[in-house]
Formats: structure tokens, C-alpha cells, sequence
């Protein structure tokens, strides 16, 4: 089914339980037997236990139908969203690729001084690194004080970041 059209469905489908939730509450809130109510009114506030249960047995299936409908989507970005990161790390260098996985790992910002305690790197050269990324649009700096903080992109930070 076409993705758009599995949206549009869980939609309907969720608005049909909204709507049936309405129902059962208001038939919860209308009084007892016996008043001024039109025969259907009669039938949901005698049954309100009865039509609780079902609108929950709906509930699970309502929920379960959306998350079959939209699972394939979510792993279909899972896999698009490894590609981008198996791309994006597959032009750096492993100087950089070291870089940005420290980055990632200190959850998408860190401070350039942390990036020299890095093996195999120095101030100097977690400088120029730096620089290159910021240069590629992976990183922007900001200057703090006399401290520079490095976060990724935000449009790079949602995928790199996903778990």
C-alpha cells in the first residue's frame, strides 16, 4: 500500500476510536433507565459495561492495525537512515570519522579542547578537523569564552543520532 495511503487509513482509524471513546462516555454520563431518552440512548446506557469492553478490545486492535500499518515505514527509514550515516562517514577520513563518532557519542556537542584528549590527537590538530567539518557542513562552532563548542548539524544530528 502506498505510504500516504497507510497514513490516511491509520488517521481514520484512529478517529473512529476517538469518536467511539465519545460514545462510551457519554453514554457513561446520561442518566439511569427509565428517563426521557430515545430508544437507541435506552440501549447504549443499559449495555455501557458491555460497550466499554468492546470499544477497549477495539482499542488493541485499532492500535495494533496502526503499528502494522506503519511499521514497514519506520523501517524503511531505519535502513535510509543507515545509509546516510554508512555515506556521510564513507568521505572522512579516520581522523574524522574518530571526530564526529566523539561527537555523537557526547550526544552531538561537544567542546574542541575535549576532542584533543582523542588518541592520536593534538590541540592543533583537533583544530584543523575541526575546521575541515565545519568547512563540509557537518559541524558548526561556537565560539563560548575562550572555548569553541562543536555540534553537528541539525539536520545530520537527527540522523546520526537515532538509535
Amino acid at each position: 500500500m502506498v505510504s500516504g495511503k497507510r497514513i490516511a487509513l491509520s488517521i481514520i482509524l484512529v478517529s473512529a476510536f476517538i469518536f467511539l471513546i465519545f460514545i462510551m462516555v457519554f453514554t457513561y454520563s446520561l442518566p439511569p433507565k427509565g428517563s426521557f431518552l430515545e430508544p437507541m440512548f435506552d440501549a447504549l446506557v443499559t449495555h455501557h459495561v458491555e460497550i466499554m469492553v468492546l470499544i477497549g478490545t477495539l482499542g488493541l486492535i485499532v492500535g495494533a492495525l496502526v503499528y502494522y500499518l506503519m511499521s514497514e515505514q519506520l523501517e524503511k527509514q531505519g535502513v535510509q537512515t543507515k545509509a546516510v550515516k554508512e555515506a556521510l562517514f564513507r568521505f572522512l577520513s579516520m581522523d574524522d570519522k574518530s571526530v564526529v563518532n566523539e561527537i555523537i557519542n557526547r550526544g552531538g556537542k561537544t567542546y574542541q579542547a575535549e576532542l584533543a584528549h582523542l588518541p592520536n590527537m593534538s590541540r592543533l590538530k583537533a583544530h584543523r578537523i575541526v575546521a575541515k567539518l565545519e568547512h563540509s557542513g557537518i559541524v558548526s562552532v561556537r565560539p563560548i569564552g575562550k572555548m569553541r563548542s562543536v555540534e553537528l548539524k541539525e539536520e545530520l544530528k537527527m540522523v546520526l543520532l537515532e538509535k
